[in-house]
Formats: C-alpha cells, structure tokens, sequence
C-alpha cells in the first residue's frame, strides 16, 4: 500500500501540475543514474514510488531503501511530499522510523542554503531522488549530517564519533538486508524483481564484507 494512498485522497491535478509531471518522468525514464529505479501509476498521476540502492563507500553500501512520493496539486510551485518506508531502527540523521526525511529541497529542513530549497521552475522529481541517494545515502560520514555535530569535523572527538556512529549505521543496514533476505518480496510486489535479483547478485560481496569486519574487530581485539 502506497504511504499517501488513503481511503478519500484525490488523484485531481490541474493541467499545470500534469504538463510539469509529464516532463519530469521523461527526466526520470532517460536518467542513466545507477542504483536508482521508479515506477509510476497508471491511474495516479500523482503517486511514485522510488528505491535507491546504498551507495559503496557508505555505510548504507547495498542496503535497500524504498520511498513513496506525491505530487500535490500546487506542484510545481511546492515540492513533492516524499515518505520513507523504514524497515528497522534509525541509521541516518534525516531518515525517520515515522518516514520522515529532512531535506532541504522538500522543505523539511531549514538550515540548507539558498540554492538547496526547491524553486518552482527547475527544480523537478529526478532532482528529489538524486538528491536523497547523493546528499542523504551517499554521505560516508553522515555523523555531521546530525544538528550541530558539523562543528567536530577535523577534531579527534569528531572523528572518533564519527566512526562509531559508521559502525552503528552499517549494523543497521544489515539489519534491513536481513529483512529483505528472510521476508523476500512476491512477484506481485514493487520492485520484488530488482530487490530478489540485487541480494542474488550482491550476496557473496555482502558476506565477504561482513567476515572482513569481523576479522577487523578481531584483531583490534587481539591487540588490544
């Protein structure tokens, strides 16, 4: 069940929120970004729902992250609303168990600069989606994305917070992969074929990952 399809919500766009929608999945359906997939509704102009796989160097490296979004009848000239479907505990500083996402370009976060808000005439959807997976996913120390940690960067605290709060992050993300693993999604669900064929790809990679942080944590133990 898509996040903003409830029981009385209207699918009725004006034409200027359908001609901008109409341009924006042409932008999305020719966008050669990797490890982004969207789909949309026949019946609802409005609704997308958008997966984004973790990027590498981060700790949410093969993780999956799903989120519903809705064009509002005001768009373009107010953003999307976009929902994350969270599937375990919180591993990122704007990613929320209630679905929740700051980001400045949704207008859900109000210290990003000028240029990161969302402007009616050119800002669109494929800039949403790129924008979560690059500046939210693809962040490797998002320990700075929290509200006044930004001031440790460069500072041996910093830094030594930083890495746990890594390693914390990337026990999350397995955490989810492990859902995805044990409760694989049916044929008959979104993005069950890029989910099912992702974990059949990355599976050994993941594994190895994981026996190479043990190992690490092993000898760190050893001399420790």
């Amino acid at each position: 069940m898509h996040s903003f399809l409830t029981a009385g919500s209207s699918s009725i766009l004006p034409v200027k929120a359908i001609t901008r929608v109409n341009h924006d999945w042409s932008l999305l359906q020719h966008s050669d970004a990797t490890g982004v997939y969207v789909r949309g509704y026949e019946s609802r102009l409005d609704l997308f729902q958008f997966l984004i796989i973790g990027p590498s160097n981060t700790p949410y490296h093969d993780a999956v992250f799903i989120f519903d979004l809705q064009v509002l009848p005001t768009y373009p000239d107010e953003p999307p609303r976009v929902h994350y479907l969270s599937v375990g505990p919180k591993l990122h500083p704007n990613l929320y168990c209630d679905g929740h996402i700051c980001l400045s370009l949704l207008g859900t976060w109000t210290a990003g600069a000028a240029h990161e808000t969302w402007q009616p005439t050119s800002s669109n959807l494929l800039q949403v989606v790129l924008s979560i997976q690059g500046l939210v996913l693809g962040v490797s120390e998002p320990y700075f994305l929290e509200a006044g940690y930004e001031s440790q960067q460069g500072t041996e605290h910093g830094k030594h917070q930083s890495v746990l709060y890594n390693e914390t992050a990337s026990l999350y993300s397995l955490n989810t992969m492990a859902v995805h693993c044990e409760s694989p999604p049916s044929s008959s669900e979104p993005f069950a074929h890029i989910i099912n064929s992702h974990f059949a790809l990355r599976g050994d990679a993941i594994l190895d990952r994981c026996r190479g942080w043990l190992e690490d944590k092993e000898e760190k133990w050893s001399h420790g």
